[in-house]
């Protein structure tokens, strides 16, 4: 976890954790998102400050060990407390979130609901009181059906029970298309066609979203 230099220009901090990359995979994903602000704002490095980059690749990550709390999580969670920037945390990414589960949490609704609980711990714990944000796999039978709703995630419900927001990515012959499918304190907008540039970074257009 880099993060020496997190805390700075009263910006938000970042962990960014990812478990089906490497830190070369990392490096190359980071650099692709930080470019444009480099080219266009020049604060790349600024931002770059505010990420802590974290790779769970090859580990065995589970925050559930059967109906427990692992130890892997009490360690993670120590670490992201005893390294937290001064102005603590603003944002924990997690992705994919099946490497965190455990062996239960996909088809197990307690098990699911108790991961949940977890992440609620770290938002409640850790300094800064951060929003988690985590991805997940769409199920076989959401694909085929090309069903992007609340029951598109692969596996418990209650993963997207225990959630406060919800948004799917789905691909609509050469467009990509961010749905909003749950979300507990906003409205609902419309779909939003993502737009990619030639270094592979996606952004919603420009046009205010309409509410449902």
């Amino acid at each position: 976890m880099t993060t020496h230099f997190c805390g700075q220009g009263n910006r938000g901090n970042v962990f960014f954790g990812l478990g089906e990359n490497h830190y070369d995979d990392i490096h190359r994903v980071l650099y692709k998102a930080a470019r444009p602000l480099w080219l266009n704002q020049g604060d790349a490095l600024e931002v770059s400050r505010h990420i802590a980059a974290f790779s769970f690749c090859g580990q065995h990550a589970a925050f559930l060990d059967g109906k427990k709390t692992s130890r892997y999580f009490r360690d993670f969670k120590r670490r992201l407390v005893d390294s937290a920037p001064e102005s603590g945390w603003a944002l924990i990414i997690l992705d994919p979130v099946s490497r965190l589960l455990g062996a239960d949490a996909e088809i197990d609704n307690a098990s699911a609901t108790q991961f949940i609980s977890l992440q609620e711990e770290l938002t409640i714990d850790l300094p800064g009181n951060p929003t988690v944000l985590f991805a997940h796999h769409v199920s076989k039978a959401a694909i085929k059906e090309a069903r992007q709703d609340q029951s598109a995630a692969r596996g418990s419900s209650a993963l997207t029970d225990g959630v406060r927001l919800q948004f799917n990515l789905t691909k609509e012959g050469e467009d990509i298309i961010f749905k909003v499918t749950k979300t507990n304190f906003t409205p609902l907008i419309k779909d939003q066609k993502l737009q990619k540039d030639n270094t592979g970074v996606f952004s919603i257009s420009k046009k205010k979203p309409e509410l449902f």
